[in-house]
């Protein structure tokens, strides 16, 4: 009796062992210099990611990829081509991680660019008069021992 079978010979060199979560979210990719670059992570797994980045980046290199709600993960390069890389987890990520990463957008767009090293102007704070800040003071302590005379009256 014979059994038939068919051969597929896969043209991709896909070796990833998790499954994929396509999250097309804005990240933070830093060099082993800590450079910081802006990238695009296309899908995020337990074991590694696939981003698209401007940066150039060589397989084997060391990066820190920031997770929006997670934190950050650091890599290894290891797929390289015109679509982006491919970045392996050194530790993997558990799957609650992968859950909240990019659940939320902390990815701020600024109305300027930042210069580096360029200091930014401490936001302008109005204080109140200083008679005015005993005022409240003074009041909101009185109202808290009101509140505590009352309350141990109400338990004799």
């Amino acid at each position: 009796m014979a059994i038939s079978a068919t051969l597929i010979i896969e043209t991709t060199d896909d070796r990833r062992s998790a499954d994929r979560r396509p999250v097309e979210g804005a990240s933070t990719l830093r060099t082993a210099s800590r450079q910081p670059h802006d990238v695009v992570v296309e899908d995020l797994s337990q074991t590694g990611a696939a981003i698209r980045a401007d940066v150039a980046l060589a397989i084997g290199d060391m990066v820190t990829i920031g997770l929006p709600g997670c934190g950050q993960a650091a890599a290894r390069i290891v797929r390289a081509d015109r679509s982006g890389y491919g970045a392996e987890f050194l530790a993997p990520l558990s799957a609650a991680e992968v859950q909240l990463s990019f659940g939320v957008d902390p990815v701020y767009v600024l109305d300027r660019p930042l210069v580096p090293g360029a200091v930014l102007d401490e936001p302008a704070v109005e204080r109140w008069p200083g008679a005015v800040r005993i005022a409240v003071i003074l009041g909101a302590t009185a109202a808290l021992w009101s509140a505590i005379i009352t309350t141990a009256l109400a338990l004799r």
